[in-house]
């Protein structure tokens, strides 16, 4: 065996001399990429292929690697026939390196090299390296790749190497295989959303399988950034850094930056952690603020906690020089598939000093924030979701000074749960709401309301199909039944005692039944009946007090005292009293405990038709109007329910002196829900018709006709009453509504008119019998609203001056004589800058008038006449200005709280300056974009 080997490795010693005498040697520095001749290639080939079938087939076969050539002094770990074994090489490499280029490949034999040019590319297992070019040398497994320069001098391809989650960009790198360790020059990588840039960097792993604690980059003169400019505007310098991929990097002594400017501000050492997962840490002050009332003050500052990976912790706070300071934990959660939503608490303690006394006090609040919504596949059957948005003292108002939140007047709530059925025709409706007014400070809250409905069934509709419905067929009905629980109370007052007791409850049962036919082709005519029980557990009793005595000037002498009446207040007996504001006699209002219903019930019917009237036109702009009516009339019914027997009304006492002035009220009064109607028997045939105006025109832009509507609705009501005999006669009623240029502008009216007048003795008289009038006039109202961005007022401003063609600058003239619009582009570009400066800025306006007819004068009132202008100016691209809100009263000549903030985007970092002159406060903040 020994003598087989050594003649083995004769034969390998003559090839390899046989290579060396054959091939000339080459000298990579005077070939050109794409030079090595084609010859050369092959022979190189032939010889290898000459070399391996030479080799007996029962002897050690001389080991390759990956790239195809002869390995110097290795070879393959290979079972002998008399299973002996033979170790692998020290230099040895674990799988294949994979090399390619778009440009050329150059193979030096002699140096033990493949140059590869233009986007070469290396893969060895999980290592990927990227340059313009790259030197391979196989001889100790190790690749050197930089850029190269273009006909301008730019550097291009610079090495790009990955591995694992490690990524490094560099001018020049190097990189064994074997030791699995490199050094990179001008080197730039990324950790998650931080940059390190590093004059010479020093890396090394363990394995492929797994990063561990030896896994570490080392980096000379290297600084730490969030900025990803190739120039960072900011960042942490330090002479020495050191990265373990995935979990931290720690610096020795470093210094601030800011334009590559160094500053005083110096760290004897830092970490940073750089892994996905998230990490306990420091919530820097995001804005810092002044005001007159608080002082300065740093906001939003505290700590975040990652508790899992379904839900997380952000504990902040707000705190003023002066004694005012918040507390707020706010919560994300999600869970994939199946929910996710955030909660919000915050405490506020606000310092307040009397102005004249000097004394200090605090007003606490509190705000609640919760929104929970529930992912579509979480459930087919059930789903649960809402908003929650309270607050108690008017927090936001007390504790904010930005627009939005100090002039918001409402808060509502919601939240909803909802059962469904499968193949049934009812659901399920638990919910909890809430409204709010930060005016007034009331608050109501119903919680629960719980409903059942049934949907709409047809219940004597045939299961088999006809080609035509009977009339009973049509008959519909539904049930929907309710329980509700109402707490209405001030946010200062809703959690005592007596909150609780006052809460209204009960429950209500609705049962409709509907049909609709077609009379006669063109009418319609409906139906429906309903009955109503509502439970009551609480209902009013009035009782009056006949011995009460309100006596305000009272003088007491210390006598002997008498007891009037029903009062428990012992009188002197010689006391003397001033009757001149006195008043006798009160009514006492007490609660009655127990189950009491209130059946309601009512019919309706109804018939109506749509009728068009159209005018067409053959030339011109306008070339058609259309009139469309919608008369209707309906005949409604419900019973008295002021009935004595029915026990839903009472009467009370009001006077000492006259027992027969009695004051009628219901026993549902203050329920949960409206009492019955105290007008007694009605039978109403109510008269409707409605209008709509459209009319036609061609749009030379568009070739085509289009539409408009110039009157969007215009209704006429009034009804007639066969149960009144006194005045049967509504009052007629008139609205209508319609928009102005192209819908830019809300027109809406609304009149009120009256048919009756009074004679001598106030007794109402028809108008007509009198006068012989029909109606008289009441009262109206007008209201103009709009809103409306300036570049779409800037825009309907600019095609008007090209249509009207007036303009000399906007206006060139052909040959024909024909002027039109310049087409210039210094024109269209100024007009877009100029129109993109107001993008997303808007103006709105809002005018009410009411006129009211009275006895002695007529006279108008103007409710509401304001103004308010809100949006962004964008100066330039990394300059914004916001105006939040500000506006102007001309009803009470006032600015309407401004709010300016003035932004600047500076690439990794960003500023903000806010100022609210009404709140006398100034917000400042600067921070670095993470």
């Amino acid at each position: 065996m020994n003598v087989k080997i050594h003649i083995i490795l004769i034969l390998l010693a003559s090839v390899n001399c046989l290579a060396a005498q054959t091939i000339p040697k080459i000298n990579k520095k005077a070939i050109a990429k794409d030079s090595i001749p084609l010859q050369v290639k092959d022979s190189m080939a032939l010889m290898l292929s000459a070399a391996q079938d030479s080799i007996p087939t029962d002897s050690i076969l001389q080991s390759t690697d990956s790239l195809g050539l002869a390995q110097k002094n290795l070879t393959r770990d290979t079972i002998l026939p008399n299973q002996q074994t033979v170790a692998m090489s020290k230099d040895s490499l674990d799988a294949q390196v994979q090399y390619e280029s778009k440009d050329s490949m150059i193979y030096d034999i002699v140096n033990e090299e493949i140059h590869l040019y233009g986007g070469a590319k290396v893969q060895y297992q999980d290592i990927n390296l990227e340059a313009d070019y790259i030197i391979f040398r196989w001889s100790d497994n190790s690749v050197t790749a930089v850029g190269t320069k273009d006909s301008l001098g730019n550097i291009k391809g610079k090495p790009k190497f990955t591995e694992k989650d490690q990524t490094f960009d560099a001018g020049k790198m190097r990189y064994n295989f074997v030791t699995r360790k490199g050094i990179i020059y001008d080197a730039s990588s990324t950790y998650n959303d931080m940059y390190i840039l590093g004059q010479t960097a020093k890396f090394s792993s363990a394995g492929s399988d797994s990063l561990s604690v030896d896994d570490h980059v080392y980096s000379c003169n290297a600084i730490f950034t969030t900025c990803d400019h190739p120039t960072p505007h900011f960042g942490i310098r330090s002479k020495r850094q050191k990265v373990v991929p995935d979990k931290t990097i720690v610096v020795g002594p470093s210094n601030l930056e800011i334009a590559n400017v160094p500053t005083p501000i110096w760290l004897p050492f830092g970490f940073f952690p750089i892994h996905n997962k998230p990490t306990n840490g420091l919530i820097f002050p995001q804005d810092f603020e002044y005001s007159d009332r608080d002082g300065f003050g740093l906001q939003e500052v505290g700590w975040y906690f990652p508790i899992s990976d379904k839900i997380d912790l952000r504990l902040t706070g707000d705190i003023y020089f002066l004694g005012t300071h918040r507390l707020r934990a706010f919560s994300n959660y999600k869970k994939r598939y199946k929910y996710n939503g955030n909660f919000l608490i915050e405490y506020a303690g606000l310092r307040q000093e009397s102005s004249e006394t000097g004394e200090v006090s605090f007003q606490k609040s509190i705000k609640l924030n919760w929104s929970h919504s529930q992912d579509a596949k979480a459930h087919p059957l059930r789903t649960l979701g809402g908003r929650i948005n309270f607050q108690t003292s008017n927090h936001q108002a007390a504790n904010y000074t930005d627009a939005q939140r100090t002039l918001e007047t409402s808060l509502s709530s919601n939240v909803n749960f909802t059962r469904r059925f499968p193949d049934k025709p009812y659901n399920l409706n638990i919910s909890a709401t809430h409204s709010q007014n930060t005016n007034n400070r009331q608050m109501t809250i119903n919680l629960p309301t719980v409903k059942f409905n049934v949907n709409t069934v047809y219940p004597f509709k045939s299961k088999k199909p006809k080609p035509k419905e009977s009339w009973y067929e049509k008959i519909s009905i539904d049930f929907n039944s309710e329980i509700k629980n109402t707490i209405t109370a001030k946010d200062s007052t809703l959690f005592r005692r007596q909150t609780l007791e006052d809460a209204r409850y009960g429950a209500r049962h609705t049962f409709n039944t509907r049909a609709n036919y077609t009379i006669l082709k063109f009418f319609r005519f409906n139906t429906r009946a309903n009955y109503t029980e509502t439970w009551f557990f609480k209902t009013l009793d009035k009782t009056y007090d006949l011995g009460y005595v309100s006596a305000p000037d009272t003088i007491i002498s210390p006598a002997d005292t008498i007891l009037i009446g029903m009062d428990t207040t012992f009188i002197a007996a010689d006391t003397t009293f001033d009757f001149s504001n006195s008043t006798y006699g009160q009514t006492l209002d007490s609660i009655h405990w127990g189950w009491k219903p209130l059946r309601q019930y009512s019919f309706n019917a109804g018939i109506s038709t749509t009728l068009f009237g159209t005018m067409l036109f053959k030339k011109g702009f306008l070339r058609g109007i259309r009139h469309k009516v919608d008369p209707s009339i309906n005949f409604n019914y419900t019973p008295d329910y002021t009935r004595e027997n029915l026990g839903y009304f009472k009467q009370v006492r009001t006077s000492v002196e006259n027992d027969s002035l009695m004051q009628q009220y219901s026993v549902f009064q203050n329920g949960i829900y409206s009492a019955p109607s105290s007008q007694g028997k009605q039978m109403r045939l109510q008269f409707s018709i409605g209008n709509r105006v459209e009319l036609k025109y061609w749009s030379k832009k568009d070739s085509s006709f289009q539409k408009f509507n110039l009157l969007e609705s215009a209704n006429l009501s009034w009804n007639y009453n066969f149960a009144d005999p006194e005045t049967p006669w509504s009052d007629p009623n008139i609205n209508a509504r319609t928009n102005l240029f192209k819908r830019i502008t809300n027109v809406s009216f609304n009149a009120n008119f009256t048919p009756y007048t009074t004679d001598g003795e106030d007794n109402p008289v028809l108008l007509y019998k009198q006068n012989k009038k029909l109606v008289e006039f009441m009262d109206a109202s007008l209201n103009f609203s709009n809103n409306i961005s300036v570049s779409k007022i800037l825009e309907m401003l600019d095609k008007s001056k090209k249509k009207s063609g007036n303009s000399s600058s906007n206006t060139t003239t052909d040959s024909g004589g024909r002027s039109g619009e310049s087409n210039t582009p210094g024109a269209r570009k100024k007009n877009s800058t100029f129109l993109q400066f107001f993008d997303q800025f808007s103006i709105s306006y809002n005018l009410f008038f009411r006129w009211v007819k009275d006895p002695a004068e007529d006279y108008e009132i103007i409710s509401t006449n304001n103004l308010s202008v809100r949006g962004n100016f964008q100066l330039t691209d990394k300059w914004k200005f916001t105006v939040s809100q500000i506006g102007y009263d001309f009803k009470f000549q006032r600015v309407t709280y401004p709010d300016f903030t003035l932004y600047r985007d500076l690439h990794c970092w960003e500023m903000s300056f806010s100022w609210r002159p009404t709140a006398g406060t100034y917000n400042f903040g600067i921070r670095v974009k993470p």
